[in-house]
């Protein structure tokens, strides 16, 4: 996501009325699609497979595509399945949010200013940065949150094993020091693996509203190969999860 005009709120997105019947029933479970004005669901599902035959409107995949593939400006997917701690009797079907813009509407995305270089991995956060491309620090967020995300199924060991050291990561990396470090990434390094690593660092510190600024921050993007967005959202899902609260959003408004 680049720009917070495009989704200031995740839910109100959800709640806008589509065009056409925009909810699609798959075998995946059911795929809203927020954004669409002149295309439908099914000419967005004829457009995927015919770049990538096999990709659905369910898969994280068809994100990529629609974004690298068929010149939309922006898409993200973000999928709900169960919820931890609900009764199965409880449980509705998986839901899939599939957000875009579509190539009409390219001028409404606007990227942050980015910063103009990065001092690369931070020193503190060496180790974590090594490890950020084999995966595991969206689960360690959910874990260090306490309220841990239930593994898919045929999840790979490596990727349990790095949530364990991700969430000793954030564990360890929760004093004074470590959110200025985090605010100073955030608004001063163009690396979104620093970026990605100092949203996480943030979901210590949920009394502050800086954090929750930061981390929309996050979100927004700095360019359309910033690809901290994922995390950042997964913090910011976390927080409103594990602490919610009010939260001044008046003095982040300009960004």
């Amino acid at each position: 996501m680049k720009s917070l005009q495009f989704a200031p709120v995740i839910i109100s997105l959800i709640l806008v009325a589509p065009a056409y019947g925009q909810v699609v029933e798959t075998e995946d479970g059911l795929v809203q699609i927020a954004g669409l004005s002149r295309r439908s669901p099914q000419d967005i599902e004829r457009l995927i497979q015919e770049k990538s035959p096999g990709t659905n409107l369910s898969s994280g995949a068809c994100a990529a595509v629609l974004e690298y593939e068929l010149g939309f400006p922006d898409a993200a997917v973000i999928r709900h399945g169960r919820l931890t701690g609900v009764p199965d009797s409880l449980q509705g079907p998986p839901i899939t949010l599939l957000l875009l813009v579509e190539p009409e509407d390219a001028e409404r995305v606007r990227y942050l200013p980015a910063p103009a270089d990065s001092t690369g991995p931070v020193p503190e956060w060496a180790e974590q940065y090594a490890l950020y491309p084999m995966g595991g620090l969206s689960y360690a967020i959910s874990k260090h949150l306490g309220r841990p995300l239930p593994f898919p199924e045929r999840m790979p060991d490596t990727v349990r094993v790095l949530t364990d050291r991700g969430a000793e990561f954030l564990e360890a990396h929760a004093t004074e020091e470590d959110r200025l470090r985090a605010l100073e990434v955030i608004h001063s390094d163009r690396d979104w693996i620093n970026r990605s690593i100092a949203a996480s660092v943030l979901t210590s510190f949920p009394e502050e509203d800086s954090s929750w600024w930061a981390i929309a921050q996050v979100i927004r993007g700095i360019g359309p190969r910033d690809y901290s967005g994922t995390v950042g959202i997964m913090a910011l899902q976390g927080l409103e999860t594990a602490h919610p609260r009010p939260v001044d959003w008046a003095p982040a408004v300009e960004t």
